[in-house]
């Protein structure tokens, strides 16, 4: 986590020392032009990329499976788009490679390692709701046996 603030922080940085690399190499208005060309590239991408992996997310959500991959696919082309918005070079490097599939597919089986994913738990196909003591309260309806002809899922267990 360290490394990365630390890279967040040398980005501006290094962004200017290559801009004046670049300018002193092909001209200042070459340079800005440049610039403008990726930002409005990466405007571009940004839209068409996100529409295309959004409209994959709603169909695996409608289908009925977890989103895992396009949810992840979708937010590393919202990054890729806005690192390619930065005005920079570096930056707009590592927009393009996010763009890539092979690059954002390695980078999600690099995280996919790190990440647990924590499911509720759930008895016989139903979810388990775990009360706190002040959020639960008996009723006169519950003082004998638990009603069985009510049809709610909440009910005391039973002592046969």
């Amino acid at each position: 986590m360290r490394l990365f603030l630390f890279a967040l922080l040398c980005l501006p940085l290094i962004e200017i020392a290559v801009l004046i690399m670049v300018g002193s190499n092909i001209g200042v208005m070459a340079t800005i032009g440049l610039v403008i060309f990726t930002g409005l590239l990466g405007s571009y991408l940004l839209r068409s990329q996100g529409i295309t992996a959004l409209s994959k997310l709603r169909n695996q959500m409608e289908s009925g499976r977890a989103p895992d991959k396009q949810l992840a696919d979708a937010a590393m082309i919202v990054v890729a788009g806005v690192f390619l918005i930065i005005p920079g070079f570096l930056s707009d490097l590592i927009g393009i490679l996010l763009f890539v599939p092979v690059v954002r597919k390695w980078i999600v089986k690099t995280l996919a390692r790190k990440v647990r994913i924590v499911r509720p738990a759930s008895r016989n196909g139903e979810t388990v709701v775990d009360l706190g003591i002040n959020e639960y309260h008996r009723t006169d309806n519950d003082a004998g046996r638990p009603d069985r002809s009510n049809t709610s899922p909440w009910q005391l267990p039973s002592d046969t």
